[in-house]
């Protein structure tokens, strides 16, 4: 059985996107999917296709998340983050 490399693009694009689902998710999504198109349309392998389609997915989810939480926040008439 040989051993499945990982594309670097890919690798990074599900790091940014996991990441991007708890903090800077304004950043970090598009990073996301913008790591991950290139990394889906030249994936090597299996693996590294189906990780960079996971990292496009979770960056849309990440946008996503700040637009609840942008209108979550601004249906009061008053934005502001807080923790």
């Amino acid at each position: 059985m040989s051993a499945v490399r990982l594309d670097a693009r890919a690798a990074a694009a599900l790091t940014c996107a996991v990441a991007g689902l708890f903090m800077f998710n304004v950043v970090l999504g598009p990073l996301a999917i913008g790591l991950g198109v290139p990394a889906v349309l030249r994936g090597p392998a299996r693996v590294s296709r189906g990780v960079a389609l996971a990292a496009v997915v979770l960056g849309a989810v990440d946008l996503v998340v700040l637009a609840v939480l942008v209108v979550s926040h601004v249906h009061t008439g008053i934005f502001s983050w807080h923790l």
